[in-house]
């Protein structure tokens, strides 16, 4: 009896020592004494912190504007990157809507050391006006400082403004505001290395280095997308359209227009991308509906269902929140083949039918809409030529090829279709390599709320 006893208690003390344990590891530092484990809490830490270190910058840029001296101001302002970096991996891995004004102090350190990096030859902008400069140094302060008020930060953080002395700070000597500078973020990387010990944050911070500014799209490479998958779109004012997307691209790295326009041109940009993608996706997926209803019901459910895992595979990558136009179609296309698998081949054509007449007509409707978002031209017809200029060289037959093309042939549908829309997926996945749609969606949410 005592040794069930004394097994009892070994239980009793191992699943006491398991709850400590558990409590431990599912705890992370927040930055305020006695109040560990709340997420809002570290965010007010860290936006307080990456106050903290913007008003010191900000008497630093106010000492180069007088002397001209950018070069070194530069590695100084920026000097926290690395900090913001670590930020934005932890609260993105919780959730991606925690990040909020952290993205534009990240997009501000990296433009200021793109004024003087290497890649400088790569953009068409300058550094002309300093106290421009200033100005958005100011705004992203004022960006930082709506987000401790929208969360309603708590005092008792160790990085509460009033624990820094600024009046104190502009009577030191260089040396000595630059030790100030490295203490608040020595503090800051200690907190999250200590949360990072504990589990609690992941590694991965580089993932977001690719994020600050949109991935340039070449208009060739875009106009091959537009000519090369015989979509049937006139694309009147294609070049005034590549012109809106480098305008919008290149005016996310110019500082001054940020106090203006509150970083909308990072949105315009993916938002008309996603536009023209969206175009080519339901266009050749009407595409494809017209070429069903040339099938034996036998390949019907099969080119259907296919049908479906591309639009996944599409959405997926671009991620459904930002090509959301497709989704109630996917959905409709969802529910004929929920259709097929569960009746009889009796039920095939009215649910071809409806394929045909409720898909077609959502497609119908949100092409037009998003053509006039882009201010392109998408007629009511279509034509099964088998003219897709990305096959031609792939087929034995491109000299006859509209000639001999036979919607009624699976092997047409396949090749004209599935294969055709196969290759435009690859065209856009070669096109944003190492882009992650999610952070991207992240980043647009929150320029929509500022």
């Amino acid at each position: 009896m005592k040794y069930f006893e004394n097994i009892t208690n070994i239980l009793y003390i191992l699943n006491i020592f398991n709850i400590f344990i558990l409590q431990f590891v599912s705890t992370f530092y927040t930055g305020y004494y006695n109040h560990d484990n709340d997420t809002n809490l570290l965010r007010c830490s860290y936006m307080l912190s990456g106050l903290v270190h913007m008003h010191y910058t900000q008497f630093e840029l106010q000492q180069s504007v007088n002397n001209n001296d950018f070069f070194d101001i530069v590695n100084i302002v920026t000097s926290y990157k690395s900090s913001v970096l670590r930020q934005i991996t932890s609260l993105y891995y919780q959730n991606n809507s925690l990040v909020g004004a952290l993205w534009v102090l990240h997009f501000y350190f990296k433009v200021m050391l793109l004024y003087y990096s290497n890649e400088q030859t790569n953009y068409s902008f300058k550094w002309n006006n300093a106290n421009e400069i200033l100005k958005t140094h100011n705004y992203v302060i004022n960006i930082l400082k709506w987000d401790v008020l929208a969360l309603n930060c708590p005092n008792g953080s160790e990085y509460d403004l009033s624990n820094f002395k600024f009046d104190h700070y502009i009577t030191l000597n260089s040396q000595e505001r630059k030790l100030f500078r490295e203490n608040n973020i020595h503090h800051m990387i200690v907190l999250i290395e200590n949360n990072i010990n504990l589990n609690k944050f992941p590694f991965n911070f580089k993932k977001f280095e690719l994020h600050w500014l949109p991935l340039k799209v070449n208009s060739n490479i875009l106009s091959g997308l537009m000519n090369e998958y015989n979509i049937q779109v006139k694309w009147n004012n294609e070049e005034q359209f590549f012109r809106n997307c480098l305008e919008n691209y290149n005016n996310v790295a110019f500082l001054e227009k940020w106090s203006y326009n509150n970083l909308q041109s990072y949105k315009l940009y993916y938002t008309n991308i996603f536009h023209l993608l969206n175009v080519i996706m339901l266009r050749l997926t009407w595409k494809h509906f017209l070429y069903l209803n040339h099938q034996k019901l036998s390949n019907i459910v099969k080119f259907t269902q296919r049908w479906l895992e591309i639009m996944q595979d599409y959405s997926t990558f671009l991620y459904i929140e930002n090509v959301s136009a497709i989704e109630p179609i996917m959905k409709s296309i969802e529910d004929a083949v929920d259709h097929f698998t569960n009746k009889t081949n009796q039920c095939a054509p009215s649910v071809l039918s409806m394929i045909g007449s409720n898909s077609t007509s959502n497609i119908k409707t949100k092409l037009k809409s998003l053509c006039n978002e882009i201010n392109f031209t998408v007629s009511d017809e279509y034509e099964l030529n088998g003219l897709e200029s990305s096959l031609l060289v792939r087929s034995s037959a491109s000299s006859n090829k509209s000639k001999q093309h036979n919607p009624t042939k699976s092997k047409i549908i396949k090749l004209h279709s599935l294969d055709n829309t196969y290759d435009f997926l690859n065209h856009v996945k070669k096109m944003f390599k190492g882009v992650d749609f999610r952070v991207v969606y992240s980043i647009i949410s929150y320029i929509v709320k500022l």
